[in-house]
């Protein structure tokens, strides 16, 4: 079952059925948080949330924030303080997207791995979703293009990263992976599934717009989330 959320205003909200009931606490730069808006949250093995701020990367170990920040006279610190994107690979590994670019972090070290991709068309913006799929190629969006990042080998603790090969696809992307590695998405013209294959034979299925959607706002506004405890999507 595929369900999609349209972001656009418009209409009263509904009591949902089938509910759980969650008890919510809210942190605030009154706690230590760098900056008030927050464009993604991720929580590594280690049970640390991780917030993308507008102001720096911020780590909460349920009592308080360690700040991260973009220092030009360090090369191992971010790229850019602007942060608009986490991702938690399979193998633990955080990757983050700023105005800037990518970077991995290594928790040992507590630096910053810069992804040296370069888009052809010069700076592309800044990043807004990232995955790595089961083979993994690491793909990666931004608000101009969005590219598949192939690497030669598998990247290894502590090292340099790998060389690796791109393969670009010009438009905004902004998706989200599911437990099968794929990934469902919508660029500004439509509703997009990717079955990723590590030989570039990646397959790509254009879906049909929800009926609900206003045509007026594009299929950017399109998002997915999957409920691993009632599978459903």
């Amino acid at each position: 079952t595929v369900v999609l959320l349209a972001c656009v205003g418009g209409g009263n909200a509904h009591a949902q059925i089938d509910t759980i009931r969650l008890s919510f606490k809210a942190l605030t730069i009154d706690d230590g948080l760098s900056q008030g808006m927050v464009s993604s949250i991720a929580q590594d093995k280690y049970g640390f949330l991780w917030f993308a701020t507008k102001d720096g990367l911020d780590r909460y170990d349920g009592y308080t924030f360690t700040s991260y920040n973009h220092d030009p006279q360090d090369s191992t610190s971010m790229s850019g303080n602007a942060v608009n994107a986490l991702h938690i690979d399979r193998f633990d590994r955080l990757w983050v997207g700023t105005n800037n670019g990518i970077d991995l972090f290594d928790p040992i070290t507590e630096q910053f791995i810069h992804l040296p991709i370069r888009y052809p068309g010069g700076n592309w913006g800044p990043v807004g979703s990232i995955a790595l799929d089961t083979h993994g190629d690491l793909w990666v969006s931004s608000n101009k293009a969005w590219v598949k990042v192939t690497f030669e080998k598998a990247i290894a603790p502590n090292r340099p990263l790998p060389a690796f090969t791109q393969q670009w696809h010009e438009g905004s992307f902004t998706f989200v992976q599911l437990s099968d590695s794929s990934l469902w998405g919508s660029t500004s013209q439509a509703v997009l599934r990717v079955t990723p294959e590590h030989d570039g034979s990646d397959v790509f299925d254009t879906l049909p717009r929800a009926p609900s959607v206003d045509p007026r706002y594009g299929g950017s506004h399109i998002r997915f989330i999957e409920d691993p405890v009632r599978n459903i999507t």
